[in-house]
């Protein structure tokens, strides 16, 4: 099979997994509105397992793997838990297209701290998910599916834990040369499952039990796609260029994101809303575009 044919199989495939993960956070918090902190750091413990097992033999703990990590894994922490709470509480398409902008953070700190040349295309993403943002905006009037102010606290700080952490990665694969990733991964990953877990239990360790049981599928379904998610991108890394497989997942994500909150989630947005998410992801586009 052509090596591209195979790759945007691969891309489609991770984006379904990706969101998978997404619906079954949404799911859960729309039956059960307590066990967050336990719930993200069972799928942060599971997402842990696939870089520890996919990296057996090829662990090694240095200083900066276990520094950077325990800062991502802090960051990965505040990110997953908030954001289990925004896709709670708010809407399901505008929280993943949002999220999504954490990519702005990792461009301009290359821009700005390690000199990377920006084409056009860059410049023009950021201004078109301006408007975005702008169109995007919920009504004052509080009504269902439209974003509230607690929504719109947990998206926002949500947002900015995911940039920075793109950032402490790509900080970290500059001090490392891109050696140890899977023991950066396992430290973060792991400190944010302790962190969130110890976390819960203080909230909601008497609901421990039914939480367990309550959300062992929707945790470990969300981890393990979460792993598989990981897996793709890799895979797709070593057949396609970059400057193909970028634009193309960030595109369909954003249009497979709209068509479930649509259909599955029966989210309704006003027009200006629509053409905001068909901004985002072309600004998401642009931005891959290298």
């Amino acid at each position: 099979m052509d090596n591209t044919i195979l790759g945007t199989a691969l891309i489609i495939g991770g984006i379904a997994t990706n969101q998978v993960e997404g619906v079954l956070i949404k799911r859960y918090s729309l039956k059960h509105s307590s066990g967050g902190f336990i719930l993200t750091a069972f799928i942060s413990f599971f997402s842990m397992l696939f870089f520890l097992v996919t990296g057996i033999g090829d662990l090694y703990f240095t200083l900066p793997a276990i520094g950077y990590g325990l800062v991502a894994g802090t960051l990965y922490a505040t990110a997953s838990v908030l954001t289990f709470f925004a896709i709670g509480c708010g809407p399901f398409a505008l929280s993943q297209l949002i999220l999504s902008y954490g990519l702005i953070f990792k461009i301009l700190y290359g821009i700005l701290f390690l000199k990377e040349s920006a084409g056009v295309f860059t410049y023009i993403g950021i201004a078109v998910i301006v408007v975005s943002i702008f169109l995007t905006r919920a009504e004052k009037a509080p009504e269902q599916h439209k974003a509230s102010a607690k929504w719109a606290l947990f998206i926002t700080i949500a947002l900015l834990s995911s940039g920075l952490l793109g950032v402490v990665q790509k900080m970290y694969q500059q001090t490392s040369h891109n050696m140890a990733t899977n023991s950066f991964m396992v430290v973060a990953l792991g400190f944010s499952a302790l962190s969130l877990f110890v976390i819960g239990m203080i909230r909601d360790g008497k609901q421990l039990t039914s939480i367990v049981r309550n959300g062992f599928f929707y945790a470990f379904g969300a981890g393990v796609s979460n792993g598989v998610t990981n897996m793709t991108i890799l895979v797709v890394n070593t057949l396609v260029p970059l400057s193909f497989s970028a634009p193309l997942r960030a595109g369909l994500k954003i249009v497979i994101v709209y068509l479930l909150s649509r259909f599955l989630f029966h989210e309704h947005f006003l027009a200006r809303q629509k053409v905001g998410v068909v901004l985002g992801a072309l600004a998401l586009v642009l931005l891959n575009i290298k």
